[in-house]
């Protein structure tokens, strides 16, 4: 399927993957070479992946084409797969402890189903702007919780890195609204051109990212103000990825966003200076999908 992807969308399947595994790798080093506690973070990280294939409905259909040995075979091999990468650089970084933890844990995962409830009906500060801000914050609430305790952390113990990594997760969150695509209705109740839809969009995301933001982003001012660059940088990067992903989403609708899209993407977020041909790319694209509805 990877494959077949790959080649449909006019990249060679060898190097969509290397691509692919160019990024995991920079994401890897760079990881391990800002943060102390990077290979917990980067376990936790391989984890939540895992725990992606454990959800009960997917689980439930795979149960359902499948008998019992060829469910589990699959299973495995799947949770197996998804943590190999992960696993191979730990032991490349000679974490292994955490490599051995990460290897007995994914292939355990495999015998677990996880419900995941729909998102808590809670206010939000979103509510006027669908779609995107309103179910990612309520489903995913929690990372900000987390991203909000980390920089209080970094301030009390006088560590940037970790102060940066906070603000990196808030926008990574941010991010991953934009995964799902809307109804078709709420694009269509635009009175809007492709371009000013867009534009209307993008101004959106700018000013929640911005509202999400803003309490690790002053917390790097205020304490660390000898970084007052590197921060602007980040927050500098964290907008011009939104403006990524956003563009990326409605190069597909009303589909969701593809495999090889999903490549450029990461290339783009690793290396910026691949984003002057991905964004115009990206921005071409969305304007043909958008005007069957918008015009």
């Amino acid at each position: 399927m990877l494959k077949r992807q790959l080649s449909d969308f006019g990249i060679r399947p060898a190097l969509g993957i290397g691509l692919l595994l160019a990024g995991f790798s920079g994401f890897s080093f760079y990881l391990f070479l800002k943060l102390t506690v990077a290979p917990w973070l980067y376990m936790l990280l391989a984890l939540s992946l895992v725990s992606r294939l454990s959800e009960t409905g997917r689980n439930t259909f795979l149960r359902l084409i499948f008998k019992r040995a060829d469910y589990v075979r699959i299973r495995l091999a799947e949770n197996g797969l998804t943590v190999v990468p992960f696993v191979v650089f730990l032991c490349c970084k000679s974490v292994l402890p955490v490599a051995v933890l990460l290897a007995v844990l994914a292939p355990l995962l495999s015998l677990v189903r996880i419900n995941i409830p729909a998102a808590v009906a809670f206010p939000t500060p979103f509510y006027k702007r669908p779609f995107e801000f309103i179910v990612g914050f309520r489903a995913r609430a929690g990372l900000f919780v987390v991203a909000y305790g980390l920089t209080a952390i970094a301030v009390i113990y006088q560590n940037f890195n970790l102060g940066i990594f906070s603000l990196i997760l808030v926008f990574t969150v941010c991010l991953s609204f934009y995964n799902q695509p809307e109804d078709v209705f709420y694009v269509w109740m635009y009175r809007l051109t492709p371009n000013g839809f867009l534009w209307h969009k993008l101004k959106t995301a700018m000013l929640y990212a911005g509202i999400l933001s803003l309490p690790v982003a002053l917390a790097l001012l205020v304490y660390f103000p000898a970084h007052m660059l590197i921060t602007a940088g980040f927050l500098l990067l964290g907008y011009v990825g939104l403006l990524t992903v956003l563009l990326a989403k409605y190069s597909s609708y009303p589909q969701q966003m593809n495999l090889p899209q999903g490549i450029l993407l990461a290339l783009g977020l690793m290396m910026p200076p691949f984003l002057l041909a991905i964004v115009p790319f990206f921005y071409t694209q969305s304007v043909k999908r958008l005007k069957a509805l918008l015009g």
